[in-house]
Protein backbone atom coordinates (compact mmCIF):
# COMPACT_ATOMS: atom_id res chain seq x y z
CA UNK A 1 0.00 0.00 0.00
CA UNK A 2 2.94 2.34 0.69
CA UNK A 3 3.92 1.93 -2.74
CA UNK A 4 0.66 2.35 -4.53
CA UNK A 5 -0.25 5.47 -2.71
CA UNK A 6 2.47 7.86 -3.81
CA UNK A 7 1.53 6.02 -8.21
CA UNK A 8 -2.22 7.45 -7.02
CA UNK A 9 -1.34 10.55 -5.83
CA UNK A 10 1.00 11.67 -8.70
CA UNK A 11 -1.83 10.45 -11.19
CA UNK A 12 -4.52 12.32 -9.74
CA UNK A 13 -2.27 15.64 -9.43
CA UNK A 14 -1.79 14.74 -13.21
CA UNK A 15 -5.23 14.28 -14.01
CA UNK A 16 -5.92 17.84 -12.06
CA UNK A 17 -3.47 19.66 -13.35
CA UNK A 18 -5.25 19.20 -16.52
CA UNK A 19 -8.64 20.94 -15.43
CA UNK A 20 -6.18 23.71 -15.23
CA UNK A 21 -6.67 24.67 -18.51
CA UNK A 22 -5.16 28.08 -19.98
CA UNK A 23 -5.36 30.97 -17.86
CA UNK A 24 -3.98 34.38 -18.90
CA UNK A 25 -3.16 37.72 -17.20
CA UNK A 26 -2.35 40.69 -19.57
CA UNK A 27 -0.54 42.82 -19.49
CA UNK A 28 2.29 41.20 -18.00
CA UNK A 29 4.32 44.66 -17.50
CA UNK A 30 3.40 47.99 -17.09
CA UNK A 31 5.11 51.42 -17.32
CA UNK A 32 3.55 54.73 -15.81
CA UNK A 33 4.96 58.00 -15.38
CA UNK A 34 4.55 59.29 -11.79
CA UNK A 35 1.39 57.33 -10.98
CA UNK A 36 0.40 54.04 -12.12
CA UNK A 37 -3.64 53.72 -13.30
CA UNK A 38 -3.78 49.88 -14.93
CA UNK A 39 -6.48 47.78 -15.94
CA UNK A 40 -5.17 43.90 -15.97
CA UNK A 41 -7.55 41.22 -17.73
CA UNK A 42 -8.22 37.97 -16.53
CA UNK A 43 -8.54 35.18 -19.16
CA UNK A 44 -10.06 31.61 -18.19
CA UNK A 45 -10.36 30.16 -22.01
CA UNK A 46 -11.60 26.42 -20.23
CA UNK A 47 -14.81 24.88 -19.25
CA UNK A 48 -14.29 24.54 -15.34
CA UNK A 49 -14.98 28.16 -13.60
CA UNK A 50 -11.85 29.39 -11.39
CA UNK A 51 -11.44 31.33 -8.90
CA UNK A 52 -8.86 34.13 -9.08
CA UNK A 53 -6.77 35.98 -5.76
CA UNK A 54 -4.95 39.07 -6.68
CA UNK A 55 -2.05 39.23 -3.80
CA UNK A 56 -0.33 42.76 -4.74
CA UNK A 57 3.31 42.79 -3.25
CA UNK A 58 7.03 44.86 -3.26
CA UNK A 59 10.06 43.18 -4.67
CA UNK A 60 14.03 43.49 -4.74
CA UNK A 61 16.32 41.19 -7.04
CA UNK A 62 19.91 40.37 -6.70
CA UNK A 63 22.61 40.71 -9.33
CA UNK A 64 21.54 37.74 -10.83
CA UNK A 65 18.16 39.21 -11.27
CA UNK A 66 16.61 36.41 -8.91
CA UNK A 67 13.61 38.35 -7.68
CA UNK A 68 12.84 38.85 -3.82
CA UNK A 69 9.40 39.05 -3.13
CA UNK A 70 8.44 41.38 -0.25
CA UNK A 71 5.19 43.11 1.78
CA UNK A 72 3.31 45.32 0.03
CA UNK A 73 5.43 48.62 0.47
CA UNK A 74 2.84 51.50 1.92
CA UNK A 75 4.32 54.53 0.23
CA UNK A 76 2.98 52.98 -3.11
CA UNK A 77 -0.22 53.50 -2.31
CA UNK A 78 -1.56 50.50 -4.09
CA UNK A 79 -5.41 50.45 -4.48
CA UNK A 80 -6.80 47.22 -6.50
CA UNK A 81 -10.83 47.59 -7.71
CA UNK A 82 -10.94 43.82 -6.58
CA UNK A 83 -8.55 41.06 -5.22
CA UNK A 84 -10.71 38.15 -5.00
CA UNK A 85 -13.32 36.64 -8.18
CA UNK A 86 -14.70 33.94 -9.93
CA UNK A 87 -14.74 34.01 -13.66
CA UNK A 88 -16.96 31.87 -15.82
CA UNK A 89 -15.80 28.89 -18.00
CA UNK A 90 -14.61 30.95 -21.62
CA UNK A 91 -14.75 34.52 -19.95
CA UNK A 92 -12.47 37.41 -19.04
CA UNK A 93 -12.58 39.91 -16.16
CA UNK A 94 -10.79 42.88 -15.88
CA UNK A 95 -9.77 44.69 -12.21
CA UNK A 96 -8.03 48.41 -12.23
CA UNK A 97 -5.30 49.54 -9.90
CA UNK A 98 -4.14 52.80 -8.94
CA UNK A 99 -1.17 53.67 -7.06
CA UNK A 100 0.52 57.05 -6.52
CA UNK A 101 3.69 56.74 -4.78
CA UNK A 102 4.97 58.88 -2.43
CA UNK A 103 8.65 58.69 -4.74
CA UNK A 104 9.44 57.52 -8.02
CA UNK A 105 10.80 55.23 -9.44
CA UNK A 106 8.61 52.82 -7.62
CA UNK A 107 7.69 48.74 -8.80
CA UNK A 108 5.50 46.70 -7.67
CA UNK A 109 4.16 43.03 -9.24
CA UNK A 110 0.58 41.39 -8.56
CA UNK A 111 0.49 37.87 -8.71
CA UNK A 112 -2.89 36.41 -10.09
CA UNK A 113 -3.69 33.06 -8.44
CA UNK A 114 -5.80 30.68 -10.72
CA UNK A 115 -7.37 27.84 -8.91
CA UNK A 116 -9.90 25.99 -10.56
CA UNK A 117 -13.55 24.91 -9.28
CA UNK A 118 -13.09 21.32 -9.59
CA UNK A 119 -13.69 18.26 -7.19
CA UNK A 120 -10.48 17.26 -5.62
CA UNK A 121 -7.33 18.13 -5.32
CA UNK A 122 -6.34 20.99 -7.04
CA UNK A 123 -3.24 22.89 -8.20
CA UNK A 124 -3.12 26.83 -8.44
CA UNK A 125 -1.52 28.65 -10.95
CA UNK A 126 0.33 31.74 -10.45
CA UNK A 127 0.96 34.82 -12.99
CA UNK A 128 2.48 38.07 -12.46
CA UNK A 129 2.03 41.53 -13.63
CA UNK A 130 5.02 43.77 -12.97
CA UNK A 131 4.02 47.84 -12.92
CA UNK A 132 7.19 50.45 -13.11
CA UNK A 133 6.29 53.79 -12.20
CA UNK A 134 9.24 55.99 -13.77
CA UNK A 135 9.77 59.89 -12.47
CA UNK A 136 10.26 61.05 -16.00
CA UNK A 137 8.90 60.49 -19.54
CA UNK A 138 7.95 56.84 -20.38
CA UNK A 139 9.76 54.97 -22.92
CA UNK A 140 7.94 55.59 -26.55
CA UNK A 141 8.42 52.18 -27.71
CA UNK A 142 6.09 49.93 -25.14
CA UNK A 143 6.92 46.04 -25.22
CA UNK A 144 2.99 44.44 -24.15
CA UNK A 145 2.90 41.04 -22.55
CA UNK A 146 0.38 38.62 -22.21
CA UNK A 147 2.09 35.30 -20.52
CA UNK A 148 -1.11 32.19 -20.27
CA UNK A 149 0.17 28.75 -18.81
CA UNK A 150 -1.45 25.41 -20.37
CA UNK A 151 -1.23 22.68 -17.79
CA UNK A 152 -2.45 20.27 -20.33
CA UNK A 153 0.79 20.70 -22.50
CA UNK A 154 2.71 22.39 -19.64
CA UNK A 155 3.25 25.23 -22.05
CA UNK A 156 4.06 29.06 -20.58
CA UNK A 157 3.22 31.18 -23.58
CA UNK A 158 4.31 34.20 -23.55
CA UNK A 159 3.31 36.94 -26.73
CA UNK A 160 5.09 40.11 -27.26
CA UNK A 161 3.53 43.30 -28.83
CA UNK A 162 4.84 46.58 -29.69
CA UNK A 163 3.21 49.42 -29.66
Amino acid sequence: MRKIFPLLFALTLLLQCGALGAQGLAPFRAEYRKQAKGLLTLMNDQDTPVRVTLKPQSFTSDVNGHLKLLPLDPNLNLVLSQTSLRIPPNQTRYVSYVSKPNSAPAWFVIYATFVPEAPGIVVGTSVPHFAYITAGNPKLEEMAMVAQYDATKHLLRITLASH
